[in-house]
């Protein structure tokens, strides 16, 4: 009966031992439902193994896709960077083209209007040169006529230093031919009767200044005139 008994514990013992399909050795129940359950556990964990695997794939796949948009961003932030930089200093050279052309225009301008300053002064210069010229000349002329052999009021006969007038001509001839030559460079004859009209128009006005030399007023005859 003892040994009976041991070999139906033997028996149980190797009964609750099983291998599973992985080969695993596992304890069964003495039922089908200990089994069953045995199986569904190692199911189960191998199914949980399974998803962690899984899980783990995924969260690598979702942190490599964090990186490259990280790095797309960071990309695309550098060439906005750079682009605003070359924006700036594309600006900053117009700007500085701007300012050298107008720097070239603004000295050529001055530089052009430099030589036209200098030619209004020069032009100035010589008009007031002329002018004064002209004032000398003037006085030497009257000097010359109010010397001791010109006429003016320093003697003479007065009523020979009257007034005269277109009416003259004729009388005044001598005179006003010697005129001519000396003050005008002209000959009487190589003058038209307008010429000689106006030529003498201007010899009444200076006789009638008295700014004639003391000759004119004392009288030219004939032969002087023609010599």
């Amino acid at each position: 009966a003892a040994a009976a008994a041991a070999g139906g514990a033997s028996a149980g013992a190797s009964a609750r031992l099983k291998r599973g399909p992985d080969g695993e050795i596992t304890l069964a129940g003495s039922s089908g439902d200990d089994g069953d359950d045995a199986a569904d556990g190692h199911k189960e964990r191998k199914r949980s193994k399974q998803s962690k695997k899984v899980k783990k794939r995924k969260d690598k796949d979702k942190d490599r896709d964090r990186e490259r948009k990280r790095r797309r961003k960071d990309k695309k932030h550098r060439e906005k960077k750079r682009s605003r930089g070359g924006k700036r200093e594309a600006s900053a050279s117009a700007s500085g083209s701007e300012s050298a052309s107008g720097s070239e225009s603004a000295s050529a301008s001055a530089s052009e209007s430099e030589p036209e300053e200098e030619r209004r002064r020069l032009r100035r210069r010589e008009r007031r040169l002329l002018k004064q010229a002209k004032a000398l000349l003037e006085g030497k002329r009257r000097d010359d006529n109010n010397d001791d052999d010109g006429g003016g009021d320093d003697g003479g006969d007065k009523r020979k230093r009257d007034p005269i007038g277109e009416g003259d001509y004729f009388l005044k001839n001598p005179e006003f031919c010697v005129w001519l030559r000396e003050r005008k460079q002209l000959y009487f004859n190589n003058l038209t009767s307008e010429e000689q009209r106006a030529h003498f128009a201007a010899f009444v006005e200076e006789w009638n200044a008295g700014t004639l030399k003391r000759k004119f007023y004392d009288g030219i005859d004939s032969a002087a005139a023609a010599a």
